[in-house]
């Protein structure tokens, strides 16, 4: 059987009069009962007042007059004024005595039933804000469910109408990113080609121009081919955040050193075209790793030092390893990334200043491809200074030598 739900009022107000009825009801009882003691303590001391009002009268006015106010009866008489001023005291000394005792209780009894009532009041607030977060951040597949007042369950309600919108045109951006990149491929895919042909002569020699023309080409279709592949890659990471489903990583045993081998040829021509020279610190990196999207976070790093790298300038690669973790970085001589930027270079399509005023072109996802698939494999990357101090950028890469899980979810629990 599953547990009786918490009964909340009809309304949010409601449950702020109802909290304060409650906290405030202990605190008129104690005052009530206060008052019911202070009266009966007016009603006793008017009432000896009065007896020996009463005898003073009886004693003047007896017919032995002065005769009747002897001494025995007159320190009768002020030893029962006494008797009666000692119990007053003693009632007093009682009374203070509870009201002592009742501010005692309720001081913790009303602090209780203020984090009581807090308690009741936040929760509803508190997972409104819970679900608005995860609605910005994307992460869709957690339903919205709201315990509280109707009209915050209302708005809960509302929420999740909200969330499941949200996933049906995220489900259509998803569909178009698939569709307009499958209709892009085929004729990229006839224009590589085509080039290709002309680029190994077989149609025929080319002459100067027609193979700086081919050149430029195969660059361009390459980079369009790049930012394709980018815009699935991301549609997917992000259906994956949304809908948190698993991720998995083909994880096996390689040379991170010897993977950078293989991506360097791939960017001779980039290389080339801007005349960068590449230093690479080389040193045994072995580690456990999904070699694919490992590939893909160095192609995308040194693909962003390559764009914002001056010409005639270098390109740096280090490694460090430990016995827990392998440390890459990537630094280029560029116009380097401002301090209150360096979070937000990983956010999807941001461009930051520098960027912008230098008019370089990017799809804005390489390196935000890179973070998810650094964090994948339960690593960090991070947007640095150079560490000689020179003007430039460093992206600095650390790997666990095997990740944390190989069945990492890019959702949430």
């Amino acid at each position: 059987m599953s547990p009786a739900r918490l009964r909340y009022p009809q309304s949010f107000l409601s449950l702020l009069l109802v909290g304060f009825a409650i906290i405030v009801a202990p605190l008129i009882a104690g005052l009530i009962s206060n008052a019911f003691a202070i009266d009966g303590l007016a009603e006793r001391s008017q009432s000896a007042i009065l007896r020996v009002k009463d005898f003073s009268i009886s004693t003047l006015s007896s017919p032995t007059g002065a005769s009747a106010a002897s001494p025995a009866a007159v320190q009768a008489a002020s030893a029962s004024v006494d008797a009666e001023l000692e119990g007053l005291r003693s009632d007093a000394a009682r009374a203070k005595q509870r009201v002592f005792w009742q501010v005692l209780a309720m001081i913790p009894a009303a602090i209780l039933l203020v984090a009581g009532f807090t308690f009741l009041i936040a929760r509803p607030i508190s997972a409104l804000d819970a679900a608005i977060h995860r609605l910005g951040q994307g992460k869709l597949a957690k339903r919205v469910r709201v315990d509280g007042p109707s009209d915050i369950v209302r708005l809960g309600d509302q929420l999740d109408w909200l969330r499941q919108r949200l996933i049906s045109l995220e489900d259509d951006k998803t569909r178009f990113f698939q569709h307009v990149s499958h209709e892009l491929k085929t004729p990229l895919t006839a224009i590589t080609q085509g080039v290709q042909l002309m680029s190994d002569r077989a149609i025929g020699e080319l002459n100067t121009d027609q193979r700086e023309v081919a050149r430029i080409l195969t660059h361009n279709a390459h980079a369009l081919e790049r930012l394709i592949q980018d815009l699935l890659t991301y549609s997917q990471l992000q259906n994956a955040t949304r809908t948190a489903t698993t991720v998995q990583l083909d994880t096996d045993w390689f040379e991170l050193d010897e993977l950078i081998d293989t991506i360097l040829p791939t960017l001779q021509l980039s290389l080339r075209q801007n005349d960068l020279q590449v230093h690479f610190e080389r040193v045994h990196a072995a580690l456990v790793g999904d070699r694919t999207k490992l590939r893909t976070v160095i192609d995308n790093l040194l693909s962003n030092a390559v764009k914002h790298s001056p010409r005639g300038g270098q390109l740096s690669i280090d490694l460090v390893a430990t016995p827990t973790h392998i440390t890459l970085g990537v630094e280029d001589e560029g116009p380097g990334i401002r301090a209150s930027e360096r979070t937000s270079v990983f956010v999807p399509f941001f461009r930051s200043h520098q960027t912008m005023n230098a008019a370089i072109s990017g799809s804005g996802l390489g390196l935000a491809i890179a973070r998810d698939y650094v964090e994948l494999h339960g690593g960090s990357i991070e947007a640095l200074a150079r560490r000689d101090g020179r003007r430039g950028a460093r992206f600095q890469v650390s790997l666990p030598l095997a990740p944390t899980t190989t069945d990492s979810s890019a959702g949430e629990s």
